[in-house]
């Protein structure tokens, strides 16, 4: 008998904490506070995209830093 009241309050525990997770709001600082707060690249092509983007952006940098350090040279030489 104690150990079906103990689960008879547990699950009133979880229909509590239900109810106030699914009263979160959208907007504001608890919005998105569920599972579900990733908003990072939902696929693979995502994913590919966005490190395909980076490499470029890294190549650029790259270029420009190497440039800038071949004119450093050339101003000292």
């Amino acid at each position: 008998m104690r150990q079906d009241l103990a689960v008879e309050r547990t699950g009133q525990v979880l229909a509590r904490l239900a109810e106030r997770v699914a009263a979160l709001p959208d907007q504001g600082p608890y919005a998105g506070a569920g599972a579900d707060a990733c908003r990072g690249p939902a696929t693979f092509d995502e994913a590919n995209a966005l490190l395909e983007d980076l490499a470029r952006r890294y190549e650029a940098f790259a270029a420009r830093e190497d440039a800038e350090e071949a004119g450093e040279h050339l101003r000292q030489g």
